[in-house]
């Protein structure tokens, strides 16, 4: 890779989500905003970026092509995350500021409006929503045309009168089309029209029913439902039924919502639940209840307390299922799923020339990725829709954080001793160790470039590219020898004294004892050698006289 790793944003084929994710990712850290432009179009390169606290700074404005599609991509992702983060992000409102911006109606920036939408969409939960939403491309509900009767009819979604006898028309306005009630722009607006279904007729006495088509049979977690405030006044009789037949011969009346025990809708059971109050939170009517399977779905409504059965309004309509999605709908994954091979084969084949730190630090980011990519294609993740290009950028953050390494060895010349390997971060000086000690007691002189310790080394000269330097001591290593092993003094073996011969006493002859004073002869005494050789030769005078007689 080269030290190129470190000056490119690693951008292979970007497309807009990555702009997308991208810019999101380096706004919350409050780094410097890369430039969104130029990241969806994969043209500019930047400079690595720094996770510090640095003023944003746009370099390239949002076109509006950009803004149309990010306005896309949130809206194509309703029906794959759940109607509740759906809810609490604000994406409803973004959406709508974004058509507003687009189409000339308000003022505002693409810029702002772009930022807005994807950090919204950032914070939006994977799960199966079921409900209607309008095509940003073509405004018209999938699958069919307009709702209302004067502009075309609908398989999918339609609103009828409870009582077909009241009008020979949908109860819906031009002005105010159902379609906006499912299409992901509601703005919680109190005390105003804007983004609101209007379904009834004031003063028309008359409840009216909407009906959604799965287009399949689902398992129905929560419908959770949005009016627009009406000041000093709750929303009347409310029901929700599920059905798989599209006449409800059969059918599961889930919420029942009155003031007294009449049937106002002809559901064949009495009301179990009290009116409520409309907030900005919305209502689930399935909260506490077992999800329920069917294809088709009625909302049942009576107009406010004040005017039953004449005008309901409605926000937003968001049904969510209570079986699993394919998670790879929600997540848009390309881009992590390219940086993770790319850095897998950076890390193959290059890993040893780069620092150890930074390396695992790179190993460590990717392992969270490769973590939610497996839990992502297994169905079982839950981190937010921007999560993944979180990773994404942490990825390129820490890759563009690796350094170039290399190795100083230092030998000490001392046989019998490891030779020490510091590693090294290319361009800076290496950190030398404790100078060696010789068991000979000689004197250490430094680093050598050299054995014979004539090219001394400079750390602060020498920052990239292995090597090995030499210690130099005060007699040259190559000419010291082991020192002798000490042998212990051993002394020769001493024998013990002779002691003298101690011969038996000779007794006088005669039986005299010896005078007081006189000492007996000791062996070896000379004066007895003597009287003894004088004995002798006086014998042999003697024998010798007698043979010659």
């Amino acid at each position: 890779m080269g030290a190129s790793l470190t000056a490119r944003p690693h951008i292979e084929d970007p497309g807009p989500q990555l702009g997308v994710f991208m810019n999101r990712a380096i706004v919350k850290t409050g780094a410097a905003l890369a430039v969104v432009a130029g990241l969806m179009g994969g043209g500019i390169v930047t400079a690595p970026v720094a996770y510090a606290d640095a003023p944003v700074v746009e370099a390239q404005q949002v076109s509006k092509e950009q803004l149309q599609q990010m306005v896309d991509k949130v809206a194509a992702a309703q029906p794959f995350v759940t109607s509740e983060s759906w809810a609490t992000s604000k994406v409803g409102n973004a959406l709508t500021s974004a058509h507003l911006i687009l189409t000339g109606q308000i003022g505002g920036t693409y810029e702002q409006a772009f930022r807005n939408l994807d950090d919204a969409y950032s914070t939006l939960k994977p799960g199966k929503n079921l409900s209607l939403f309008t095509d940003p491309k073509s405004d018209a509900i999938l699958g069919g045309n307009a709702d209302d009767a004067n502009m075309g009819t609908s398989d999918l979604l339609r609103a009828y009168w409870l009582d077909p006898s009241v009008s020979k028309n949908q109860p819906t306005y031009r002005s105010n089309p159902l379609k906006q009630a499912v299409n992901g722009k509601a703005v919680w607006r109190e005390g105003s029209f804007a983004g609101t279904a209007h379904v009834g007729g004031k003063g028309m006495n008359a409840p009216v029913y909407i009906q959604f088509d799965l287009k399949a049979s689902e398992s129905i977690d929560t419908f959770t439902l949005w009016r627009k405030p009406i000041d000093g006044a709750s929303y009347a009789h409310t029901a929700l039924v599920v059905s798989d037949d599209p006449n409800f011969a059969s059918k599961s009346v889930v919420y029942y919502s009155a003031d007294d025990q009449a049937d106002v809708f002809k559901l064949g059971v009495n009301p179990t639940d009290s009116y409520y109050e409309e907030t900005a939170a919305g209502k689930d009517l399935m909260a506490g209840k077992d999800p329920v399977k069917g294809r088709y779905v009625r909302l049942y409504l009576n107009g406010t307390t004040k005017d039953k059965g004449g005008d309901s309004y409605i926000l937003e309509a968001a049904i969510t299922g209570a079986e699993k999605i394919d998670q790879t709908q929600a997540y848009d994954t390309k881009d992590l799923e390219a940086s993770i091979a790319r850095v897998r084969a950076l890390l193959r084949d290059h890993a040893g020339d780069y620092s150890a730190e930074t390396v695992k630090a790179l190993e460590e980011t990717l392992a969270k990725a490769e973590d939610l990519l497996a839990r992502i294609k297994a169905g079982t993740a839950t981190e937010n829709l921007g999560a993944v290009s979180d990773l994404n950028a942490a990825i390129d953050q820490a890759e563009n954080n690796l350094v170039k390494a290399y190795t100083v060895t230092f030998d000490d010349k001392v046989e019998g001793t490891e030779d020490i390997a510091v590693e090294a971060v290319e361009g800076a000086a290496v950190t030398l160790p404790a100078n060696p000690v010789h068991p000979k007691g000689y004197t250490f002189e430094g680093w050598f470039l050299d054995k014979d310790g004539k090219d001394a080394f400079d750390p602060a000269k020498h920052t990239s590219g292995d090597i090995t330097v030499y210690a130099k001591w005060s007699t040259p290593a190559t000419e010291l020898k082991p020192a002798d092993p000490v042998k212990p003094e051993v002394k020769p073996e001493e024998k013990p004294e002779a002691k003298p011969e101690v011969k038996p006493e000779q007794k006088p002859e005669n039986g005299d004892k010896p005078a007081k004073g006189d000492k007996l002869p000791q062996t070896g005494d000379a004066s007895m050698i003597a009287v003894a050789a004088s004995a002798l030769g006086s014998a042999a005078a003697f024998m010798a006289a007698r043979r010659r007689k």
